[in-house]
């Protein structure tokens, strides 16, 4: 995998079950509807697909060839917030994933 074992299973947590979490060419993900919504990569990065930037959460800088065409870097610690605050805000932002994916799935992209 081309992720840490420890973004793999937060990503878990955020998902809210491990079950959740499948490899995918060697890349941890979380599928919704036969769309990859949520990318785990190396030690630190979570890519959402998004229609748009994510608000109030910590987000992280990467390069063009990661974070574009609806991909947007997200801190999956979220350190300036509570522990619980920021699982509670990535939770919500894969609900935005999640729906996102609905809208391609319909769309046929």
């Amino acid at each position: 995998m081309h992720a840490h074992p420890d973004l793999i299973e937060r990503l878990g947590d955020i998902a809210g079950s491990p079950h959740v979490v499948v490899p995918l060419y060697g890349v941890a993900v979380i599928v919704h509807n036969g769309v990859v919504a949520v990318v785990a990569l190396g030690t630190d990065t979570l890519l959402f697909r998004l229609p748009q930037a994510p608000e109030g959460v910590e987000v992280e800088d990467h390069t063009e060839p990661l974070c574009s065409k609806g991909w947007h870097a997200v801190s999956p610690w979220q350190s300036q917030l509570p522990s619980a605050e920021g699982l509670r805000r990535l939770r919500k932002l894969l609900g935005k994933a999640r729906h996102y994916a609905d809208e391609l799935n319909a769309a046929g992209t």
